[in-house]
Formats: C-alpha cells, structure tokens, sequence
C-alpha cells in the first residue's frame, strides 16, 4: 500500500476510534450490498458493517529503528536566548522533516514485498473479506453483513470495522491490525466500545511463501485474512463482556514469533485457545499470538476452534 494510503488508514483508525458513533460511509448513490445471514435467525444479534474502501488494506511491515539517528545534535551559535530559541525550534523542524522522509522510503520499500502478491489483493474486497470472516466467528447468535450506508438495524448488536493486513518481510505471516466499535441496540453510539486489536497469524510452512499464499487465486492468503478478522471481532466482543472484571489481572511478559522474528510483549493475560495467546497491552488494546515456548496451552488439533461464546443482549 502506498505512503498516501497509509495516512488515509491512519485517519480512519483514529476517526474510528475517537469519534463516537463514527461510521464508514458509502458514496452516495451506490447500491447497498445485500444483507447475508450466516447464522439462521428470524433477528440476527450481530450486524457487521463492510467499510467503504473496497479493496482490502495490504502494507509490508516496516522497520523504524535508527529512525532520525543520522541526524545529530547542530551546535549553534547563539548570541542571546532569543536566537538560540529560533535556532533550536529551526533545528526541530529539519530533524522532523528528516525523520519523515526516512519513514516514507522505509514504508516503501517494505510495501515492495507485496508486489508479487498485487493480482490477488487488488481483487480482494471488504464486502468477500467480511462475509468469509463473520463465519469464521465464534461469538453466539445470528449474524449478517450490512452496506457501508446502512444505519443501525433495529434490535442488533452493531459492529464497525476498520481491517488493516501487514505481511512480514520474511512473508511468513500476516498480521492484522483492526480498529472496532460495538454500539450496543437501543444504545446511544457514543457510549459504544472502542479498541484496536492486533493477531499474528502462524508463521506458514514451506520455503516458497508466495506459492503457499498465491496459490488457488490466492485461497491461502484470503483465509488466513478473514480468519484474523474472526479472530479480532471475537476478543473485542468478549473482552467488552469481561473487562470490568479483568483490572486485577497481573501483567506478565510473553513472548512469540512473528513469522520468524522474536517479539515480547509486557500485557496481562486474557485467554489461550488452539495454541492462540489472548492478551492486553500495556496500551489498553487487545493482542493475538502464537503461543511461545512454555505456554500452558495443549496442542492445537485439526480444525481446532475457539469455543462459542454469549454477550447477553440488551
């Protein structure tokens, strides 16, 4: 994804997740997408809005360390406070304006990984990634997708969503980051639950990873994606159920891969399912890893699942 992509993603996220009762918009004039229910029910609970963006989100991941190193400290002469005033704000600007430029050439050449990948992304839509997630999902009741226009429907649970997929650059895994807002039915959309969540994919198998993601028009990549997206939705609506109840949690250091790098992360511990780690960061937001070395969790068996759970309705 281009530099101008990722601040217009940026924008989104934070309108998302500051602005209550913020909601992705179609253009006007374009035909509302057909609600699909995935879970027989006369009224389904969960209605999952398709953001208006189109094709899905895709960046390669993209390091920042020794970010503005370069730019050292200037010695200016300064005859008065005044000067050396002007002369630090002055010194502030270039070293911001550099630190900028070098962001920008590392988000590029990090988004150059995708380029192999660019026939199967360009076709891939929210509206296709949405519906193969939201029957991935294991929260309880009904569920449908419904247009970027729609409102509210009466007598649901309303979930926005907000997808953003980065491949790490060994190509071994997908990590999605995922802004969410809950508005509750009945409820006021300001008083709604807000929260980012970030899963890590396992890393894949296999020494040709454009193969492994490419391959049967890109049925790999396309699954794994909606299966973060179920993923991310499922922890925000059960963290929304527990959080009151979690504050006392101590936090503990975990540690994963994310594809084949090392990271640890300092949260308290939510939940383990199929070899999944649930957790929350220091920041407030949700993470979903790979279980490391030690984890209590068994095995993750064939198929494994995480089992279904309820948010009561209102």
């Amino acid at each position: 994804m281009m530099n101008a992509g990722r601040a217009g993603l940026a924008a989104l996220f934070a309108g998302l997740l500051a602005i209550p009762g913020a909601a992705v918009r179609a253009d006007e004039g374009e035909a509302p997408l057909p609600a699909e229910t995935v879970q027989a029910s006369e009224a389904p609970l969960w209605s999952l809005r398709v953001p208006a963006d189109g094709a899905v989100a895709y960046r390669g991941i993209a390091s920042f360390d020794g970010v503005g190193a370069e730019v050292g400290n200037v010695p200016y002469p300064a005859p008065n406070a005044a000067v050396l005033l002007v002369a630090l704000i002055t010194h502030g600007i270039v070293i911001e304006s550099s630190r900028s430029r070098q962001r920008s050439a590392r988000e590029e050449a990090a988004d150059a990984i995708l380029q192999p990948y660019r026939a199967v992304l360009e076709g891939y839509r929210y509206d296709e990634l949405m519906r193969l997630g939201i029957g991935k999902m294991a929260i309880a009741g009904g569920k449908q997708c419904v247009a970027p226009a729609d409102g509210h429907p009466e007598g649901t649970w309303l979930v926005d969503s907000m997808p953003v997929f980065s491949l790490t650059q060994d190509q071994r895994a997908l990590v999605l980051d995922n802004a969410i807002a809950v508005h509750a039915p009945g409820v006021p959309a300001e008083s709604g639950y807000r929260n980012v969540v970030r899963a890590v994919s396992q890393a894949m198998a296999g020494d040709d990873p454009v193969s492994f993601w490419t391959m049967d028009e890109g049925r790999r990549l396309k699954e794994v994606s909606a299966a973060l997206l179920a993923e991310s939705l499922d922890a925000a609506l059960d963290d929304m159920r527990v959080r009151p109840q979690a504050d006392e949690v101590p936090y503990k250091t975990f540690r994963y891969r994310e594809g084949g790098v090392d990271k640890v992360e300092r949260a308290q511990p939510v939940g383990e399912y199929c070899q999944r780690v649930v957790m929350r960061t220091l920041r407030g937001g949700l993470m979903i890893v790979p279980a490391g070395p030690g984890a209590s969790g068994a095995e993750a068996e064939q198929g494994c699942q995480r089992a279904s759970f309820s948010v009561a309705a209102q």
